[in-house]
């Protein structure tokens, strides 16, 4: 249901504005509106809250310590911020404390963790160029000279070693480049090769340091790559970067075990109150946009906000208890309001809030109207178990949803599209035991049913009344619109569209009656036809005097709204027919692991399309034929000025 709103003006001594801002913010009942400075036909005296120097810098500090903590948040894992239980207490531990102890405590452990992240994300970089030049170190290294290691360090000063690197394809360079060489260092020199993966091979050469310029040049001529090593051993010798690259292969690994966690243990400890500085920030930031609603005089302040009509006496109260009793809320009534301008908050049973979401894809229903909330929360899940109709995939859907809602438990969005699935479920498993169906026939095949199941038929031998069923519904979903479209015309004193709602219900009795005298089941075909041709003549005349004789129309509409509920029964044989299509291909694989596999397969398919068909087709029929018929969304969401 909408809640009743009503506009109410707060106004209290000036120097008790933040401390009310502080208590409407606790109490986050209060939709906060800009106060309007100029009313007509008075002088103004309001001007809006410009803050002391000391408030902006407080506030520009928070704005950049929360972007501080927004990046550390980022690496806080779901299930630290699903402990709402903690992080309300912390909330309130350091909310005690003073604003500057919050501050520095926040930028400490900021610091600290960006620290950490800032580390591991340098090694990870470095592990990164390591393994890019792992295989190159691995093939190189045992191709230089033994003496190279250990004290045998006088090659490092006589010679230089250049690595190269090329293509297989052109390994006949190499033949060419010892030709070459060996003509510029007069045979003092040393050239070896080895495969890498990818169609590749290196090689170092080995020459005197006086022809080290001249060998490079060569290289580069007979357009040979010579090895690039990383920009910071760029100054070493070959050597010492190609065991340096080794030395960090074996030793980063652990490092960045060890650095991660070293992180893990430091977000577990402290995630929780993070989250709770966040929140603080968030809060105080909120209150002061909200101030900057507000408007002063020389001694008064002023609020402009809608409350729920049941709360103002307790914010009222809680005003006066927390802040001070010369602290006014007076409650503006105001019998010409637009409805259009009031903030719409809903409120329904907590069984049907969760479907509050499917609505949700629509502005806000415009305030005064009806909430259709209700019953879509009744009609939706009927109408995805009819389709579904199997006690098996309604189980495995309410397993899915249980397993889902537990790990996304902190996400609203997600406990409710989890609830929703469960109802479905649940629906699909009571009209499973109505048609006797567990993953299609198989359950009354193996025998895993009892015997009084199905308490009603199979749906492949009832199609028929099936069919007459799901019409049924539809006449039924369909009037319920048109007669939630004439209470809402007669609650906005709107004739014309009542007498428009009472035409269109006139004419699908008429429809009635016309099905009636075809099939004769209450009624001869003479009564039922002469009822059907005056209920039509009263339809006609009513909506032509309403919205004009082409309005007439609108009649074969609503006959067409009602055929579109027939996909009920359609889809839910489909489903049927491809749960059996299973069961036979997996009784004739004649193989019990295969026949299962196969079985297995289609099955999954079938439960894949069974939950998202059903669920659509339902939502059509409410959003096409149901809730046009009365529902109205030019409403405002009510946004309560609260703690985050």
């Amino acid at each position: 249901m909408i809640v009743p709103m009503s506009r109410i003006e707060i106004v209290g001594p000036k120097e008790m504005m933040e401390r009310a801002a502080e208590a409407l913010q606790a109490e986050g009942a209060v939709h906060l509106e800009q106060v309007p400075l100029i009313a007509e036909g008075y002088r103004s005296f309001l001007h809006r809250v410009h803050l002391p120097k000391d408030r902006h810098k407080e506030r520009e500090f928070l704005r950049k310590l929360l972007e501080h903590l927004n990046d550390v948040v980022a690496f806080i894992p779901t299930s630290i911020k699903a402990r709402t239980d903690e992080i309300a207490r912390c909330v309130d531990e350091l909310s005690k404390l003073p604003l500057e102890e919050v501050f520095a405590e926040a930028r400490a452990l900021e610091r600290k963790i960006t620290s950490l992240i800032r580390r591991r994300n340098n090694i990870q970089d470095d592990l990164e160029t390591v393994s890019h030049y792992r295989s190159i170190f691995q093939a190189l290294i045992p191709l230089f000279p033994e003496n190279v290691d250990g004290n045998g360090r006088d090659l490092l000063a006589t010679y230089e070693f250049v690595g190269i690197i090329l293509e297989r394809r052109h390994e006949e360079v190499i033949e060419l480049l010892r030709r070459e060489l060996d003509e510029i260092s007069d045979g003092n020199y040393e050239l070896h090769t080895s495969k890498l993966s990818g169609e590749r091979v290196c090689g170092i050469v080995m020459c005197g340091k006086e022809h080290a310029g001249k060998v490079r040049d060569l290289i580069w001529a007979e357009g040979v790559n010579e090895l690039a090593m990383p920009k910071e051993f760029k100054d070493r010798p070959l050597w010492e970067s190609l065991e340096a690259l080794r030395h960090q292969a074996e030793e980063l690994p652990q490092r960045l075990r060890d650095l991660r966690e070293e992180l893990k243990a430091e977000i577990q400890e402290n995630g929780a109150r993070i989250l709770a500085m966040r929140r603080i920030c968030l809060d105080r930031l909120s209150r002061w946009d909200a101030i900057g609603s507000f408007a002063v005089s020389k001694f008064t302040f002023a609020i402009d906000a809608w409350a729920p009509t049941d709360l103002v006496a307790g914010i009222r109260t809680r005003l006066a208890e927390k802040v001070s009793g010369s602290i006014v809320v007076h409650e503006i009534h105001q019998p010409d309001l637009d409805p259009k301008e009031v903030p719409v908050k809903l409120d329904n049973p907590r069984w049907a809030r969760p479907f509050e979401l499917l609505l949700s894809l629509f502005p806000s229903p415009t305030y005064g109207t009806i909430d259709p909330t209700i019953f879509i929360t009744i009609a939706f899940p009927l109408f995805y178990g009819f389709i579904l109709g199997d006690i098996g995939y309604g189980l495995l859907v309410i397993v899915l949803a249980a397993w889902l809602g537990k790990r996304y438990r902190h996400v609203e969005i997600a406990r409710a599209v989890c609830w929703i699935a469960g109802c479905c479920g649940a629906a699909a498993i009571v009209f499973g035991i109505v048609f006797g169906e567990l993953f299609g026939s198989l359950g009354l095949e193996m025998g895993v049913l009892p015997s009084f199941l199905p308490l009603w038929a199979e749906r492949t031998d009832v199609m028929d009344k099936l069919l007459v069923i799901a019409i049924v519904a539809g006449i039924v979903h369909v009037s319920l619109g048109l007669i939630l479209g004439m209470i809402h015309s007669l609650r906005q004193g709107d004739r014309r569209h009542f007498a428009e709602k009472v035409g269109l219900f006139l004419g699908l009795l008429a429809f009635i009656f016309l099905a009636e005298a075809h099939f004769e089941r209450f009624l001869s075909s003479h009564a039922a036809g002469y009822v059907s041709v005056i209920l039509f003549a009263v339809s006609i005349a009513v909506i032509g005097t309403s919205v004009g004789v082409i309005g007439a129309v609108e009649i074969i509409t609503v006959a067409s709204n009602i055929l579109s509920y027939s996909r009920l029964m359609a889809i839910g044989i489909a489903s049927i027919v491809l749960a059996e299509v299973a069961n036979e291909c997996a009784h004739a694989t004649n193989n019990l692991l295969l026949g299962i596999l196969v079985g297995g397969i289609i099955h999954l398919l079938n439960l894949a399309m069974g939950v998202f068909s059903p669920a659509i087709q339902s939502l059509r029929l409410q959003y096409v034929e149901f809730l046009p018929k009365f529902y109205h969304t030019e409403g405002r969401d009510y946004d309560p000025f609260g703690r985050r």
